[in-house]
């Protein structure tokens, strides 16, 4: 069975004492064959946090950075140069 990945479970942290509201990546939210929807969590928020038991899903961003290729292969007849090695 193959799962496919919607996005990154959060959690909505609210911030305390003039700090940022925050999200914290919990772990996964996932989507099988049969339409079924699964969570992988990694971590649950400490008890005190103020987390209200809600986990919000986002899709994930592209890819930032570039697709690295293989440098290409040479084969002993493409190198015709004149070094002595």
């Amino acid at each position: 069975m193959s799962r496919t990945i919607l996005g990154d479970a959060c959690a909505f942290i609210p911030g305390k004492n003039g700090e940022k509201n925050r999200y914290l990546k919990l772990g996964l939210a996932m989507k099988d064959d049969s339409g079924r929807l699964s969570l992988k969590l990694d971590t649950l928020p400490l008890p005190g946090s103020d987390w209200e038991g809600w986990i919000n899903v986002f899709e994930r961003e592209p890819a930032a950075i570039p697709v690295r290729t293989a440098p290409p292969r040479y084969a002993p007849d493409d190198l015709d140069d004149d070094i002595p090695f």
